[in-house]
């Protein structure tokens, strides 16, 4: 196994990677990278995080990174996760969810009163939204038929979702400062994982780092990206859930990635390529394994 560095032991369940491509056309602080079908899409804050200044917009791209509309969506304030069901496409935008019609185009926004910085988003059971709201520390559920907003929980800076079967794993963040518009300094985020019959939570891994995107191999492991804290720089961390194991780790800049600022990541599960938002570097890494 090469081009991983081993944490505490490699499992056959993951990659070699051999290579990657970097896209910059028409990038400006991507956050979030998703994969409907054979369409890549790409949130751009391209401002202020948490600014309403009108000048976000989502990408649309082939997944060889070939880009079909540079601006497919804009006019947004802050677009951060991405998720789709099928027929629309949702995304959070710092006090909106934003829902899109993939045919038409068509833009919906919903109000979540109460929201600092919505982030992440995922689809319940039910096809109800989940949008994490990491400033406010709650995650929020939508009916987009109802437009009824509630808070299915209060939990510390949730950052990234995934559902998978029963369970909702929450990447936390950091603390927030006290003006809620940043990161406290020297706390970490923990990965915990929600059972959403019970609502009970478990730590998978506890303080693991300021967390971002969340994504599931076909193996059953956790793609889980962090951005820089002191003893580590960017990575993507392979996670055993059933052991809360970090068993192997992208990290930083190699000779065949640039980890810079790790955010939202996209995963194919089938091809086992990688989709890698670096914000601040305005680039989205494609990760190819052997």
């Amino acid at each position: 196994m090469k081009n991983l560095i081993p944490m505490i032991g490699l499992v056959c369940s993951l990659s070699a990677f051999a290579e990657s491509l970097t896209l910059t056309q028409g990038l400006a602080r991507p956050e979030s990278a998703y994969i409907q079908g054979e369409a890549l899409f790409i949130s751009n804050m391209s401002g202020g995080g948490m600014l309403k200044d009108g000048i976000g917009w989502i990408q649309k791209l082939d997944l060889k990174g070939n880009v079909v509309e540079e601006k497919w969506i804009e006019g947004l304030n802050a677009p951060k996760g991405l998720r789709s069901d099928g027929e629309k496409l949702y995304t959070a935008d710092i006090d909106e969810l934003v829902i899109i019609d993939l045919k038409t185009k068509a833009v919906e926004k919903i109000k979540v009163e109460g929201a600092i910085l919505l982030n992440d988003v995922v689809i319940d059971r039910d096809g109800t939204i989940l949008v994490s709201d990491t400033w406010g520390e709650k995650i929020f559920r939508v009916n987009t038929q109802t437009k009824e907003v509630s808070v299915l929980m209060n939990i510390d800076a949730p950052n990234g979702l995934l559902i998978s079967g029963e369970t909702l794993y929450v990447g936390g963040f950091a603390k927030p400062n006290a003006t809620r518009n940043g990161p406290e300094l020297g706390t970490k985020g923990s990965l915990t994982a929600v059972n959403l019959s019970t609502g009970e939570q478990r730590v998978v891994v506890k303080d693991m780092g300021m967390i971002d995107g969340i994504e599931e191999t076909k193996e059953g492991m956790l793609l889980v990206t962090m951005k820089d804290i002191p003893t580590r720089p960017h990575s993507i961390n392979w996670v055993d859930p059933k052991t809360g194991t970090i068993v192997g780790a992208m990290v930083g800049v190699t000779s065949y990635a640039s980890i810079t600022d790790a955010a939202d990541l996209a995963y194919d599960a089938e091809t086992g390529i990688i989709y890698l938002p670096n914000t601040n570097s305005h680039n989205v890494q494609i990760i190819i394994p052997e």
